[in-house]
C-alpha cells in the first residue's frame, strides 16, 4: 500500500486483524471493556453514511459477538471472534490507513476490513443467524 490512501488487499487486512487480537481477548475478558466497545460500534453505525446491506451485516456481526461473550452462542470458534472484534477495534480507530475525516474515502479501508471480515466469517455469521432466527 502507498501513501495515495489506497485500500488494503487481503493480506495487509489479515496483518491488521491479527494485530488486534490481544486488544480482542482483553475486550472479551472484561465485561465492562466489553459493553463500552459494543456501545462505541453500535454508535458509530448510526453516524455513517449509508453502505447498503453491509450496515445490517456488521450489526449481525456484533449480534453474534455479544451473544458468545454473553455465553448464549458458542457455536462459534474462538478465532471467527478475535476476527470480528478485531474488524470492529479497526472500524472504530479514528487513526488507520485512510483517517476517517477524509471524506468518503475515510470509509473505504473500514469497509474493507470490515468486509474482508464478514466474507472470512460468512459461515459462522450463517449459523449464527439460523440459530437466531430459531431462538427468537
Amino acid at each position: 500500500m502507498n501513501n495515495n490512501y489506497d485500500i488494503p488487499n487481503e493480506n495487509e487486512i489479515s496483518k491488521i486483524l491479527n494485530k488486534h487480537n490481544e486488544e480482542a481477548e482483553e475486550i472479551i475478558n472484561d465485561p465492562n471493556k466489553f459493553q463500552d466497545f459494543i456501545n462505541k460500534v453500535l454508535d458509530k453505525l448510526q453516524n455513517i453514511p449509508v453502505i447498503g446491506t453491509m450496515i445490517e451485516d456488521v450489526r449481525l456481526l456484533v449480534n453474534m459477538v455479544q451473544d458468545y461473550v454473553k455465553g448464549n452462542y458458542k457455536e462459534v470458534p474462538l478465532a471467527s471472534i478475535l476476527t470480528a472484534i478485531g474488524a470492529l477495534i479497526y472500524f472504530l480507530s479514528p487513526i488507520d490507513l485512510i483517517p476517517d475525516w477524509i471524506p468518503i474515502a475515510g470509509y473505504l479501508d473500514d469497509a474493507a476490513v470490515i468486509g474482508f471480515a464478514l466474507t472470512t466469517l460468512h459461515n459462522d455469521i450463517q449459523s449464527y443467524r439460523a440459530w437466531a432466527e430459531s431462538n427468537v
